[in-house]
């Protein structure tokens, strides 16, 4: 398993107010998979962006570290 690091690209016109999430780490086989896992967790920005490598950013992460949570930004009303 693999760490990815997805975000919302800059410049991309996808909704990042209440209630949707801006960006997410995700541990997944491949980035396919890690954009999917973020897809059926996502909010008021549709889980179509997830999936959409001209929305978003999904880069490969070190495995290295301690368990635990990495990184969510979810942007609650």
């Amino acid at each position: 398993m693999k760490l990815y690091y997805l975000s919302i690209r800059s410049g991309a016109n996808v909704y990042t107010g209440y209630d949707s999430m801006e960006d997410i780490v995700v541990r997944a086989r491949s980035k396919r998979a890690a954009r999917k896992l973020a897809a059926s967790i996502s909010g008021g920005e549709g889980a179509d962006v997830w999936e959409d490598d001209r929305k978003t950013n999904c880069e490969k992460l070190s495995n290295d570290g301690a368990p635990g949570i990495i990184c969510r930004s979810f942007l609650a009303g």
